[in-house]
């Protein structure tokens, strides 16, 4: 529905899709997430900001493995990875440090990708597991209400 529901710990009424913060102490409307790296919530005025940082963050750490690896390519290709003093610990360190970011980040980006297609938040994702298995269990096929197709979903 598209009543206004009654914050208990703010104490104003919110509309639908919104939820409090306990960290930002207010309600934000299509709260995604509290994140820690950017000290804010991610939701309705800020989402697409958040998303595009995401997508150039993966593209720049592709981009760093891409050099990262032509270098390390090119040295072992002249043989200075031989010499004692010209092996480049840095390399490993980077690519130790690169790698497993790159990954989580591209995880991320899947993530919200996916709940883009389908028009939900972080949290209406959660909530809707529940919703999914309590309408499984009346006998009833669960749909997101605020799911309006793919390419709907992905302009709005």
């Amino acid at each position: 529905g598209g009543e206004l529901r009654y914050c208990q710990k703010c104490g104003h009424y919110k509309p639908p899709r919104a939820h409090h913060c306990r960290v930002c102490k207010r309600c934000v409307l299509r709260m995604d997430h509290h994140c820690v790296w950017i000290n804010n919530c991610v939701g309705h005025e800020n989402y697409k900001a958040f998303f595009l940082f995401v997508l150039y963050v993966v593209v720049a750490c592709i981009y760093a493995l891409v050099l990262l690896v032509g270098s390390a390519l090119e040295e072992l290709h002249d043989n200075e990875w031989l010499s004692g003093n010209s092996f480049k610990i840095s390399y490993v360190l980077c690519a130790s440090i690169l790698f497993p970011l790159t990954l989580a980040l591209i995880v991320l980006l899947v993530w919200h990708v996916y709940l883009l297609s389908l028009n939900k938040t972080t949290i209406e994702y959660h909530e809707g597991v529940r919703a999914m298995w309590l309408d499984e269990k009346a006998g009833r096929v669960y749909r997101h209400p605020y799911d309006l197709g793919l390419y709907p979903n992905l302009v709005s």
